[in-house]
């Protein structure tokens, strides 16, 4: 149990190297076929022998066999499931998310942390996101705000909560702000951005003046744009400003 606690450990910090030769030394490498272990191999805990499948199930992703871990990862996912072990099901999901993500698949691996919210909200399960902050950050960057879909505001609120945590508060600010508005209207922080750009302010102005990364300004600008209908800036401001969207 040690070593696989290890091993999740020494993958979190990026040190897969040092990961695959732990998990090599105790039969769970990617190189190894077994993905099924029993009681007596795992010390006769049930808890242990989930403990090890999901350990190879890390390595088997980090070894980039997409398809294979995609195969022992629903695997895992139907037994939590039927067992019903909500924790493990939030990490198996969000396990689905890093698969898509690295398979370039940006709507599956939404879809599937949206399902991990919906399972630990209720449970107020928190630890397996902190876990996984790069990977949502990285997933929050290429998405919009609308694109979250949530069944009810307490999921959203939760996400939001989450996302506050990441490199990336100012997106979940959007992800907030734009459940509480109607389609195609613009959140506080996208029209403060319109405002400032009819300024004449730069992107990497605005960011100084915000105290934001210019990566957050482009996000709220792209995001208002899309709402608005625009191609560039300049037709932006000029659709804000018809709709009186600009006035103080």
């Amino acid at each position: 149990m040690l070593r696989c606690y290890r091993i999740g450990a020494l993958l979190r910090l990026g040190r897969s190297s040092e990961a695959f030769d732990e998990a090599g030394r105790v039969g769970l490498g990617a190189e190894h076929s077994q993905a099924r272990f029993t009681p007596e191999e795992a010390g006769d805990s049930i808890y242990c022998v989930e403990l090890l499948q999901k350990t190879h199930i890390l390595i088997v992703i980090a070894g980039s066999a997409h398809h294979r871990a995609t195969r022992l990862n629903q695997e895992a996912l139907e037994s939590a499931r039927a067992q019903d072990r909500h924790g493990d099901q939030v990490e198996l999901l969000l396990n689905g998310v890093v698969i898509a993500l690295a398979e370039g698949r940006i709507d599956a691996a939404k879809n599937a942390l949206i399902r991990a919210v919906g399972i630990a909200e209720p449970r107020k399960l928190r630890r397996p996101f902190e876990d996984r902050k790069a990977m949502l950050a990285n997933l929050v960057l290429d998405t919009r705000p609308q694109d979250w879909n949530f069944v009810n505001d307490a999921e959203r609120i939760f996400f939001r909560q989450i996302c506050e945590r990441l490199p990336v508060p100012r997106q979940a600010e959007s992800i907030g702000e734009a459940a509480q508005t109607a389609p195609g209207s613009l959140t506080h922080r996208e029209i403060e951005m319109l405002r400032l750009a009819q300024a004449g302010l730069t992107n990497a102005q605005m960011a100084e003046r915000l105290e934001v990364s210019v990566s957050t300004v482009k996000w709220h600008l792209y995001n208002a744009y899309a709402k608005l209908g625009a191609q560039n800036r300049a037709s932006a401001i000029a659709i804000a400003k018809s709709l009186s969207l600009l006035t103080e």
